[in-house]
């Protein structure tokens, strides 16, 4: 089961995800783990977490044109058993009004959720 962190348990739980979310960081050079946890901190991105197996970092993205939310970085052990999870931040993404969910990182996310339509390296889903 996944849940949203909110913003004010951040660093309260920090030490217990902060190794998920690391592990997400290894595989790309855009992030440092101290910024994300400054991001979700300013509610610039949010947490998610399937204890204490995954986290997820999601970020809502406004464009004149869309609104999308982003799947920014996901890290831990099992997404493939835990990959319905998604499906709980696709409803909450859709409540905020968001029309699709985009995935960015590597070619193995299309086995994971063959339902998303690769663009590159970037997979989006409409809500």
């Amino acid at each position: 089961m996944i849940f949203q962190v909110p913003y004010w348990d951040v660093a309260k739980l920090w030490p217990r995800v902060s190794g998920c979310v690391q592990m997400a960081i290894d595989r790309q050079r855009e992030w440092r783990l101290a910024d994300i946890r400054e991001q979700l901190l300013a509610q610039g991105m949010q947490l998610w977490v399937v204890p204490w197996d995954m986290a997820v970092v999601t970020q809502i993205q406004t464009y004149p044109g869309a609104r999308i939310c982003m799947l920014v970085l996901c890290g831990g052990e099992g997404l493939m058993e835990h990959r319905d999870e998604l499906g709980e931040i696709e409803r909450w993404a859709k409540a905020l009004g968001c029309e699709e969910m985009r995935l960015m990182g590597r070619r193995g996310w299309g086995r994971v959720y063959p339902d998303y339509e690769e663009i590159a390296t970037v997979m989006r889903r409409k809500l």
